[in-house]
């Protein structure tokens, strides 16, 4: 089983890719009963809805890193 993170272009905060629970072609197979509380926690996570970011600017001052809100 894998799980991707939502993914954001970090130069305008836009949401590129929703997360995502698929099941591993390399694993061998899972006991019915993690197979249908995996395919449960798949069917919760199709309802979370993750939305464009926030960004803010930022400016590198030797080892800091500045964030201006």
């Amino acid at each position: 089983m894998s799980f991707s993170w939502s993914r954001f272009d970090v130069t305008n905060g836009k949401k590129v890719k929703e997360p995502v629970l698929t099941p591993s072609q390399e694993m061998e197979p899972l006991p019915k009963t993690w197979q249908k509380f995996f395919e449960y926690v798949g069917q919760l996570m199709a309802h979370i809805k993750t939305y464009d970011q926030n960004i803010y600017e930022t400016k590198i001052e030797g080892e800091s890193v500045k964030i201006k809100f």
